[in-house]
């Protein structure tokens, strides 16, 4: 089992800390992989309330979702990425995005960006798309958090649904050169139990050694300990699209990821009860909390779809 503790401490003005400590490790059987960066906090432009977040994020066996399963030929991307004309106008889908109605550099009119700091630019952009010609575009730039949340109605949505997106990121992607690179792709807000709010991300850790692991993370707003599950450093970016799939379940406390097709190894709630609410906000986007060297992350996003079924990578 492999297991990471990122400690993110919180200071009220120090919007931009520069990451601090080292990491040793590598992939499955390397050892611990552990890190220390300033920094970490929700989406609303400021740190947490509090002193310091550890998160411990370990490695997992996931069970298998045996109640949504579906079958591996429904992954539908193939190397080169999905293709074709975008799948949301006329679907049955309770939420489906895909881009191609708004204008450059803007966001959908059913979606807002919501209140974030750092990075470069987030906008609908026509230079790459999963599906149709447009996608959303985020250029993380050094550190920062930036995302698009959905303004119309949630209904049971906020309670459990299944999600979906298509998603590439820009090789070669920026790696830390000590510690590690905390990113977040998915990230719904909802409160806490003991008030304020947890920030709900699936996301990942690179680490020194060019391999990342993806995590279940949650973040609470109010200065509580930071915390998650992953997997092992086993993952690289390809450089192509790849379809993303979630799931939350608020009643059963249930969580699961999904990359084409493919569960990921993730035991939601294996280091701590997994705190998923009833969500006021649902966000796609990115997020780095450390310094990322160079140019920083661009992320690509398409074809956003929510829905209480699983939807595959098909639809």
């Amino acid at each position: 089992m492999l297991v990471l503790v990122v400690a993110c401490s919180s200071s009220r003005g120090d919007l931009n800390p520069p990451p601090v400590g080292g990491s040793s490790g590598g992939g499955r059987g390397g050892g611990n992989a552990g890190g220390s960066a300033g920094g970490e906090r929700g989406d609303a432009g400021e740190p947490s309330d509090g002193g310091s977040a550890d998160a411990a994020v370990s490695g997992g066996d996931a069970a298998a979702d045996a109640s949504a399963a579906l079958p591996d030929a429904q992954a539908g991307v193939e190397a080169g990425g999905p293709a074709g004309s975008s799948l949301c106008a006329g679907s049955q889908l309770a939420i489906c995005e895909g881009f191609e109605n708004t204008t450059l550099g803007a966001v959908p009119s059913n979606w807002a960006r919501r209140s974030g700091y750092g990075g470069k630019a987030l906008g609908v952009a026509a230079d790459a798309s999963a599906r149709g010609t447009q996608s959303l575009k985020i250029e993380g730039g050094l550190n920062g958090s930036q995302f698009i949340e959905w303004k119309g109605s949630m209904g049971t949505l906020a309670t459990s649904h299944y999600g979906r997106l298509f998603f590439k990121v820009k090789t070669p992607a920026p790696w830390p050169t000590s510690g590690v690179l905390h990113g977040d792709i998915v990230q719904h807000l909802g409160p806490h139990p003991g008030g304020g709010t947890n920030y709900v991300r699936w996301g990942i850790v690179e680490n020194t050694q060019m391999k990342f692991q993806w995590i279940y993370n949650v973040q609470p707003s109010q200065g509580e300990p930071e915390f998650g599950d992953g997997t092992a450093y086993t993952y690289s970016w390809p450089g192509t699209w790849q379809c993303l799939e979630w799931r939350y379940d608020q009643p059963s406390q249930q969580g699961t990821l999904w990359i084409d097709g493919a569960q990921i190894p993730i035991t939601v709630g294996k280091s701590h009860v997994p705190e998923i609410p009833v969500f006021t906000s649902l966000g796609v986007g990115w997020a780095n909390y450390q310094n990322a060297p160079g140019e920083g992350f661009t992320v690509w996003i398409d074809e956003v779809a929510i829905d209480p079924a699983r939807i595959g990578c098909d639809r």
